[in-house]
């Protein structure tokens, strides 16, 4: 499942470059941008936790639980009609937040399956996975109400799935 979200990532990101995300906007993201966003940085706070305490199982999974349940399960769906929409503004916010998403997947996917990790990050840089620091945590990003919204939109989407199946 991994493959195919870094797959999904890089076809909407062929006209996205790294100097795009440096001085990104953003409040120009969505709602659902900031909810992933701030879930992400949740992710790297409590993987680094686990990690500085050799807990590796439970990093990986926490790692791959985002992975498969926040990005593919629910925000890479919400945000197809960005990606393949005529609105560039929105076009582009969905492509820093998988941008940013999937570059820092890489990292910490590194420890864990290195070759695959090392295949994700050649996208975004010249050097190696390897040779780049873990990711941190940016503590502006995490937002409860950024997470309570975006728990919503999750839900609705959830049950109106439910409802159409």
């Amino acid at each position: 499942k991994m493959w195919s979200i870094y797959r999904f990532s890089m076809s909407h990101l062929k006209d996205f470059e790294p100097e795009d995300a440096e001085n990104f906007p953003l409040d120009s993201l969505y709602t659902i941008d900031r909810w992933l966003l701030s879930k992400l940085n949740r992710l790297i706070d409590t993987a680094t936790k686990e990690f500085d305490e050799y807990q590796f199982d439970s990093t990986f999974k926490a790692i791959r639980g985002f992975a498969w349940e926040i990005l593919a399960d629910n925000y890479l769906e919400l945000v197809k009609g960005r990606l393949y929409g005529e609105d560039p503004e929105g076009r582009k916010a969905a492509q820093y937040v998988l941008y940013t998403t999937t570059r820092t997947l890489s990292l910490m996917l590194a420890p864990f399956i290195p070759f695959f990790a090392e295949e994700m990050y050649s996208r975004f840089d010249k050097e190696s996975v390897h040779t780049q620091a873990w990711p941190s945590v940016n503590e502006s990003l995490i937002s409860e109400e950024a997470e309570a919204a975006g728990e919503m939109i999750k839900d609705i989407t959830g049950e109106t799935r439910r409802y159409k199946s």
